[in-house]
């Protein structure tokens, strides 16, 4: 089995917004899969872009535009019961590949290697990186779209549980398949 070294991601957010806070965020990502990842691939969601991100959107949506050399991980929010992360860059190249996104998945954020993603027509190999610019902002999100604001490691002790689709979906990330390929069968 080849080694998972792309992280595929499928965000609103424009180029200038990524470039100017220093790579995509906010990805409920497991850190476990992250560590041996090279490349970000970011594909087009055609959703509404937060309020601060005036960037333009030419893509079609499922459109690759962007890949960026991963240089690290950072935490920047807990949202949902859920860490947050910003996938950093150290370098990005600008692609254009319609429909790159496989269309069945549900999941924003999916496992690929370099031969996967040549074979569906981006050759990483072959790519043009120019370095980021120094980051200019820092992720932060507006206090009313913020469900909790602690890091889990900060989170109180009381626990309310997962509910089913909550599990499915921490379960789906851990190992990367789609939520509806998760069954929970509770006995006793």
């Amino acid at each position: 089995m080849s080694q998972r070294s792309v992280v595929e991601v499928f965000t609103n957010k424009s180029t200038e917004f990524m470039l100017e806070y220093g790579g995509s965020a906010s990805w409920v990502i497991g850190l476990g899969s992250a560590s041996g990842l090279k490349y970000c691939i970011c594909s087009r969601n055609d959703e509404r872009p937060r309020e601060d991100d005036h960037g333009d959107r030419p893509q079609a949506r499922n459109e690759a535009f962007l890949v960026g050399k991963v240089s690290g991980i950072e935490f920047v929010e807990r949202q949902n019961n859920r860490d947050r992360y910003l996938i950093k860059f150290s370098e990005y190249a600008e692609v254009s590949k319609k429909d790159f996104r496989h269309g069945m998945t549900r999941n924003p954020v999916v496992y690929s290697d370099v031969e996967h993603c040549r074979t569906r027509g981006i050759d990483i190999d072959a790519l043009d990186f120019k370095p980021m610019p120094p980051v200019s902002k820092k992720y932060f999100r507006h206090p009313a779209e913020i469900t909790d604001v602690a890091p889990a490691s900060m989170a109180s002790t009381s626990r309310k549980g997962l509910s089913m689709a909550e599990a499915k979906e921490e379960l789906a990330v851990f190992y990367d398949v789609p939520a509806e390929a998760i069954q929970i069968t509770i006995t006793g």
